[in-house]
């Protein structure tokens, strides 16, 4: 019947403007939560013995929370004074912003915090500044290598994911809440990896931490 076909279509085009005012409510909830914060401090490279520098395309979902996530596992071992990190994206259109309102979301769900955070560009710098890059995909992978002024400089670059097993990990920016805990619970898993790996190569524990933390 064609006014049921009408019917559907007014059903299918209402559940499209109330997502997308949901979308709009949540966003400015988390725009006017974190209006007042400021970006996040420099990394304290001057003191730091290992540097690890998370990549994604816009710095905005995958990269800013493995730097908090990652960050935050550092610190519960007492080495943020030996390990410092940071996070980039291959592309310049988040330069400057704020996370994603869905990652930040997402952070503090799971007790993080990551709106203090800004985009900022990758560059050829980042080989020479950092001692590990660690990206998301495989087009991630591509743009940085992009930047590899060397050969040998290539053996720096990894996939997260390299850490826990192997595989890519989505970009989940226009996905909902279950993507961004995915993509988390991806992060997450291979940042303990990854944090077993650095420790070992800087030379294991510091006196003061008894026992690796506890996953």
């Amino acid at each position: 019947m064609a006014w049921r076909e009408g019917a559907r279509r007014i059903s299918g085009l209402w559940a499209k403007l109330r997502s997308r005012v949901a979308n709009l409510c949540q966003r400015l909830y988390w725009d006017l939560r974190d209006a007042s914060r400021g970006p996040n401090e420099e990394p304290a490279f001057h003191v730091a013995r290992f540097r690890i520098l998370f990549v994604c395309l816009g710095n905005i979902c995958r990269s800013p929370l493995a730097e908090e996530i990652f960050r935050q596992k550092v610190a519960r071992t007492g080495l943020a004074a030996l390990i410092a990190v940071d996070s980039a994206g291959t592309t310049t259109w988040n330069i400057g912003r704020r996370p994603h309102w869905k990652a930040r979301a997402c952070a503090v769900r799971h007790g993080l915090d990551i709106g203090h955070l800004r985009a900022r560009l990758f560059t050829a710098n980042d080989f020479d500044d950092f001692d590990r890059i660690v990206v998301m995909d495989e087009k991630n992978m591509e743009d940085v290598l992009r930047f590899t002024p060397q050969p040998p400089n290539r053996a720096q670059v990894h996939f997260l994911l390299d850490f826990v097993g192997g595989g890519q990990i989505p970009d989940p920016i226009d996905g909902d809440a279950a993507a961004f805990e995915t993509v988390f619970t991806q992060i997450d898993a291979a940042c303990e990896g990854l944090l077993a790996n650095v420790v070992e190569e800087i030379g294991g524990w510091p006196a003061a931490v008894a026992s690796p933390p506890r996953p």
